[in-house]
């Protein structure tokens, strides 16, 4: 296998029998900002939902970096948690899977909210994989449930149920797609010149409540919204926007 081939391989994070998968994403998004952005669960993460559950991986079997269960008690389940700040607007995920099972036994990835202890799980989505002889990406649209992330109440996880315990079976990972979303604007303003009819009004309250801003004024409280920004005012927005450090 050329440098090439690894380095490409690598960079999607799946390979079967030293080629490319079916379902690789040829041209990828954004991952900075607002708008869409991704975060893949790999297969490891993925872990038994209780003690009966075996699992095997088939990395250095046939060269796949998955992994599927082969034996349970009752729920033939692996679990995983993605790690999402908190605001994030859950859009859909890529369950990235191989089937090669004939027998009409695959694997359903299931898209679950709960509470932060787990209790009251509610399916939001789910997919499951056909034999296509190989490797691909099935889709779910998560955008009807409106899921927005918030790691003190609520959680997502996945769980992935396996029909066949043989290998034909077996989970790469899921990729999240979701995006960063400016916080809703309060109820009164915060400056006696941005009023909640203000076009800016929800970006400069945002500022404030991040203790990137203060405004121009303490008393009475103003941001001077059509004020110039000079050089030293931008070092200060951006130095606290991204948390950035001296040393």
């Amino acid at each position: 296998m050329s440098r090439n081939t690894v380095s490409s391989l690598t960079a999607v994070g799946i390979l079967v029998a030293g080629t490319l998968c079916a379902g690789d994403i040829a041209t990828r998004p954004g991952t900075f900002g607002t708008g869409l952005s991704l975060y893949r669960v790999g297969s490891t993460e993925f872990t038994p939902i209780d003690t009966s559950v075996t699992y095997n991986d088939l990395g250095n079997v046939s060269a796949t970096l998955s992994r599927y269960v082969t034996g349970c008690a009752t729920l033939c389940e692996l679990l995983a948690v993605p790690h999402l700040p908190s605001g994030a607007l859950v859009t859909g995920v890529d369950v990235v899977a191989c089937d090669t099972n004939a027998a009409g036994n695959h694997l359903t990835l299931i898209a679950f909210t709960s509470s932060w202890d787990g209790t009251g799980g509610t399916n939001i989505g789910e997919t499951t994989t056909s034999n296509v002889g190989g490797c691909t990406n099935w889709p779910i649209d998560l955008a009807p449930a409106n899921f927005t992330i918030d790691n003190f109440t609520n959680q997502l996880f996945f769980g992935a149920f396996f029909g066949a315990l043989n290998g034909t079976n077996s989970l790469s990972g899921v990729i999240v797609h979701y995006q960063l979303q400016v916080s809703p604007a309060p109820g009164s303003p915060s400056f006696n010149d941005v009023p909640t009819s203000h076009p800016f009004f929800q970006y400069i309250e945002a500022l404030k409540a991040s203790g990137i801003t203060g405004g121009c004024q303490v008393s009475p409280p103003l941001f001077c919204p059509n004020n110039p920004v000079t050089r030293g005012q931008m070092a200060v927005f951006l130095a606290k926007a991204l948390g950035l450090q001296w040393f």
